[in-house]
């Protein structure tokens, strides 16, 4: 396989809207969005893929983000990915090589700072609006309530000195696309 994903995370995806209003409303179509990423990697490219087709790729071993088309519908989640490619590679679209969407749904990476005042046994749960614009707070998606705070058998409950990823993607992302505001 000619892509790379081990040594790629922290993928985030901020959407950036066509243009803003001066009340603060905004345009959403045609949707972009920004992709940003960590990598250990040197001396390679980054390609970048939205639902499995090939959006881009960097023009420098350093570069870290990349601005890309992404479908607009409220339908379901855009699953964007990045993966290193070595420069000679490059030029190539390998969407052929990338698995296919899970058919009923994406991932979630949260973090709970350290400075959040949370106390031992603080559990959270996750809701989602379905593409529908409103939440129901009456059903988590979750199966049941998440720990804030690790804990194993047999120990008590402490606090984590770094940030909590309650569970984390490699080297994809997943992006609810907007309705216009």
């Amino acid at each position: 396989m000619s892509l790379i994903s081990e040594g790629i995370d922290g993928v985030r995806i901020f959407a950036l809207p066509a243009g803003i209003w001066a009340d603060g409303n905004y345009v959403a179509i045609p949707l972009a969005a920004l992709v940003k990423w960590r990598s250990s990697l040197s001396d390679m490219l980054y390609q970048v893929y939205v639902n499995g087709q090939y959006a881009g790729t960097t023009i420098d071993s350093d570069q870290r983000e990349m601005i890309v088309q992404i479908p607009t519908s409220v339908e379901s989640a855009v699953r964007i990915e990045v993966f290193a490619v070595n420069p000679e590679q490059a030029h190539l679209d390998f969407n052929d090589e990338i698995s296919p969407s899970p058919a009923d749904g994406g991932y979630v990476k949260l973090k709970l700072l350290r400075s959040q005042t949370l106390p031992i046994g603080a559990t959270f749960n996750i809701y989602c609006d379905g593409g529908t614009g409103q939440i129901d707070y009456d059903e988590p998606i979750n199966d049941s309530p998440l720990s804030v705070w690790p804990t194993s058998a047999g120990t008590r409950p402490r606090r984590w000195d770094s940030q909590r990823e309650v569970s984390v993607t490699a080297s994809s992302a997943w992006m609810q696309t907007p309705s216009s505001g």
